[in-house]
């Protein structure tokens, strides 16, 4: 029970009184202002020591378990990152195949396409090649046959006068 500071008033002065005010003042040093029920027992000490450690253990316990989940949440995570970047790895492998595939597709038919263009030209220009072969003979085969027949007429005619 607690005493308030009038009550503590008279009874320093009874004891000065009674004491002296000396061992009076030493006395009322010794006693607490508010009272023996705020001072800690063992008791005390050791019910808070007790809930200290036990306050300490579940901490302790509640950080492993923490951890031990943080630790399978990683693992987790690192697999299914794992699984994802290899199935991005054969996607864009399928992807480049594919890729590659049209592209040889489409090469081989443009080197197609360029040999039957290359043909179709090769043979306009034989054909042209070949009028125009033909047509020099022509031209020859009628000027050697004029001059043939320019020598024979003349060949006839002096030889016969």
């Amino acid at each position: 029970m607690a005493i308030d500071e009038i009550e503590r008033t008279a009874m320093v002065q009874q004891l000065i009184n009674t004491l002296g005010e000396q061992p009076a003042n030493t006395l009322m040093k010794c006693i607490l202002p508010d009272g023996a029920d705020q001072v800690a027992t063992k008791a005390d000490l050791h019910a808070l020591q007790a809930a200290t450690k036990a306050d300490l253990h579940a901490l302790q316990a509640a950080t492993k378990a923490d951890i031990r989940a943080l630790q399978a949440a990683t693992k987790a995570d690192i697999r299914a990152l794992q699984a994802a970047t290899k199935a991005d790895i054969r996607a864009l492998e399928a992807g480049t195949k594919a890729d590659i595939r049209a592209l040889e597709a489409g090469t081989k038919a443009d080197i197609r396409a360029l040999g039957e263009r290359l043909r179709a030209e090769s043979k306009t220009d034989f054909a042209e090649l070949t009028r125009t072969v033909v047509s020099q003979n022509r031209t020859q085969m009628f000027t050697m046959a004029g001059f043939m027949i320019t020598i024979w007429v003349t060949v006839l005619t002096t030889g016969l006068s």
